[in-house]
């Protein structure tokens, strides 16, 4: 029978779980599509894994959280107790002896008091204060606060050893007063506690010591202290108002003088003469209206009859004009007219024109109406004269009212200047009146050290009870800071969040079936004494767990093929591991199943760092003569010392490895293999290697092994280029930490 030929996509098809459409995830070629990406992306870890990270790390957490609570409590309970004691005042802001020197000598009677306060606030802790307080006490006396009377500690004196070794050091020079003092005056004033809410005028004073004596003695001697300057300040401001009262008495004197000089002057150079029924001015311009009232009536009158009567003589409607005129000559004018017209109108019907009667009837009719002609433009003449007469008359009226009402606005502007400047010297005599009636009040010296403006609502008491340390909340606190920085801890070690974590994990994510789980135990962190142990154990003890777990791995593998079982498998890791682990596996893989009685051929793929022959204890190295062409592989073949297992293994590296697994002579042998034997196992390098890829293709099944610390990302990446445009199903064996 003639050898059979390769065929790169020769094998059984694919079989595994199905998706969730129903198809057999492994009937198709695994792709990097088909896979999911459960990488992070941009580096952001996303809620659901961020809970993964914390509860894979839960025990971290915890044991942080529990060594940073207790250890607060430790130091809560040696840290020294503390006492708060504290008061309360309420401040209205500063005040004179005599009330009325608040509105006398301040431009507002009353300003908003907050700002008066806050200053307050500033003057309780001021430095000169404090070191009243102090030097009263004899604070800088006090161990508490004078760190230079305080017995010295181990870490002290530790300290001063070292620093006294160093030039120009603190220790050597010593500490000068004037820094002790500073010191002091530091520490008391951090003790001290001065708060004002802003809605009140209260001020609360509080000061932390260990002794509650102390405390209430601190507190109670700042608010004498403050009592007593702001006293201090009164009485002197007291003193030095009588002063400021004289010259403003002085002052207002002087303003009532000059105000009733002005009043004096405007009232003789404006000529103010006050009349029962006004001033002279106001009824000269009522007179002067009235006046240029009527003779506005009377130009109109005069320009309307002048004009009606030049219109109807120009038309010569006599007639007309007559009854505008109203003139009696011309009404007699007009009757002897019309007896004249009557008389010619009677000749001419009997006689003609040139009878003499007649004409003297025409002359006597042609002279009357030259009379009324003559008159009537002697009337309009007259009239024309008397409305220039009355315009000029008008205009002259106008031009006086004119110049009345000039007057006025200034006689108005001047009684309203006078009226501003009595209702003036009225506020100014009664504020003269005012102070010198108060002005002896401040001849008195004020004296004691009373202060109306402020009031002690409540004086510091002895604390009964310590107020410090809380150790309810610095133990809570540092429980708290140890969860945190479990937490940081834990993201520190994110790379963890981002593996898998069991058999079901690793299926659900890529598709492919898991065939087994081993305990790292196994390979031993990839040392070589745990990796020979492992191909050893399988032969001392064939029926322990190591090999059982072998026979489990092969009876699934029989299955995972959809018409026979693979007679070719190869093994590999996702990632790069130290010691190649896949060797290990491999190797006692095929000595159980020769031990079972099968025919195996286990054959070194792993040309670039070969680990079999040396798991094996063997230096055989048959296969490097077999690809380079130089012997046949069934001559090249050596058993295994321990089990009946044929080997086909080299021991050194071989340069050109991709070459010679690509080869034909190497296909031809895999081809072989499989007619001779019954199981050919073969070892490959990491996933990403370009070896592993080759020796994919041309196998029956590919058993990917991934060990739990590797990221998911490594793993997917894997696996996808392991199935990309190979036919041969692809499974997995999970590597788990137990």
């Amino acid at each position: 029978m003639s050898s059979p030929t390769y065929s790169p996509t020769r094998g059984p098809r694919p079989f595994g779980p199905t998706n969730s459409i129903g198809k057999k995830v492994m009937d198709l070629p695994l792709t990097a599509a088909a896979l999911p990406d459960t990488r992070d992306k941009g580096g952001v870890l996303q809620l659901p894994q961020i809970g993964k990270l914390l509860a894979h790390h839960a025990w971290l957490i915890g044991t942080c959280a529990v060594i940073g609570g207790g250890g607060a409590f430790v130091l809560a309970q040696s840290l020294p107790k503390t006492y708060v004691a504290s008061s309360a005042i309420t401040v209205e802001g500063e005040r004179f002896v005599i009330p009325e020197l608040q509105g006398a000598l301040r431009g507002e009677n009353a300003p908003d008091p907050m700002p008066w306060v806050r200053t307050e606030v500033q003057a309780l802790t001021s430095r000169a204060q404090v070191q009243t307080v102090i030097t009263r006490l004899g604070l800088d006396r006090d161990p508490e606060f004078n760190e230079a009377l305080q017995p010295r500690g181990t870490a002290q004196a530790i300290k001063h050893n070292v620093e006294s070794w160093l030039p120009f050091s603190v220790a050597s020079a010593g500490l000068s007063q004037a820094s002790i003092n500073e010191a002091v005056l530091d520490k008391v004033t951090k003790a001290l506690a001065v708060f004002q809410d802003n809605r009140s005028l209260v001020i609360s004073t509080s000061f932390t010591a260990q002794s509650p004596q102390r405390a209430a003695d601190v507190v109670n001697t700042l608010i004498a202290t403050y009592i007593e300057g702001r006293a201090a300040r009164r009485i002197d401001a007291n003193r030095g108002a009588n002063d400021v009262m004289l010259q403003r008495i002085q002052q207002a004197k002087t303003d009532v003088e000059g105000i009733e000089k002005q009043m004096l002057e405007l009232r003789t150079n404006s000529q103010l003469v006050g009349l029962r029924a006004g001033s002279v001015g106001q009824q000269q311009l009522e007179e002067l209206a009235s006046a240029a009232a009527r003779a506005s009536v009377e130009r109109a009158q005069l320009e309307a009859n002048w004009d009606r009567a030049n219109t109807l003589s120009k038309q010569g409607m006599s007639d007309a004009l007559a009854g505008v005129l109203g003139s009696p000559t011309i009404s007699r004018l007009r009757e002897q007219e019309s007896v004249a017209s009557r008389r010619v109108a009677e000749l001419s019907s009997r006689y003609g024109a040139d009878y003499p009667p007649m004409r003297a009837a025409n002359a006597d009719l042609n002279a009357t109406r030259n009379q009324i002609g003559g008159e009537v433009q002697r009337i309009v003449a007259s009239m024309g004269a008397q409305l220039r007469v009355a315009r000029e008359q008008e205009a002259d009226i106008k031009r006086q009212l004119a110049d009345a009402r000039q007057g006025a606005v200034q006689t108005e502007n001047a009684q309203a200047k006078l009226a501003e400047l009595q209702q003036e010297a009225t506020t100014r005599r009664n504020l003269y009146q005012t102070l010198l009636s108060r002005g002896q009040q401040t001849v008195a010296q004020p004296s004691g050290t009373e202060t109306p403006d402020v009031r002690i609502l409540s004086a510091a008491v002895a604390p009964g009870s310590p107020s410090g340390p809380n150790v309810k909340m610095i133990t809570g606190a540092g429980g708290l800071s140890g969860l945190l920085i479990g937490c940081l801890l834990a993201f520190t070690r994110r790379s963890s969040v981002d593996v898998f974590e069991s058999g079901p994990d690793l299926m659900r994510a890529t598709g492919l079936p898991v065939l087994a789980s081993f305990p790292r135990s196994f390979t031993q962190s990839g040392t070589t004494s745990g990796r020979r142990a492992l191909v050893a154990q399988v032969i001392t003890a064939p029926t322990g767990p190591a090999a059982e777990a072998m026979r489990k791995l092969r009876a699934k593998l029989r299955f995972i093929g959809r018409n026979k079982a693979p007679r070719c498998v190869v093994f590999s890791d996702a990632v790069e591991a130290r010691g190649n682990p896949a060797a290990s596996i491999a190797a006692a893989f095929a000595r159980v199943a020769a031990a079972d009685g099968e025919r195996v051929l286990l054959i070194e793929g792993n040309l670039g760092a070969p680990t079999i022959a040396s798991l094996l204890s063997t230096d055989m190295n048959g296969l490097s003569d077999v690809l380079e062409g130089r012997m046949d592989w069934r001559d090249a073949i050596e058993a295994d010392f321990d089990s009946p297992l044929d080997l086909l293994l080299v021991s050194g590296k071989i340069a050109n490895s991709h070459r010679l697994l690509s080869s034909v002579g190497f296909q031809n042998l895999l081809v072989e293999a499989k007619q001779d034997y019954d199981l050919v196992v073969m070892d490959a390098p990491a996933a990403n290697a370009t070896d592993t890829a080759t020796l994919v293709l041309r196998t029956d099944a590919t058993v990917l092994l991934v060990d739990p610390r590797t990221e998911q990302s490594d793993v997917l990446e894997a696996a996808t280029k392991l199935s990309h445009g190979n036919a041969a199903p692809l499974a997995m064996v999970m590597i788990n930490a137990a």
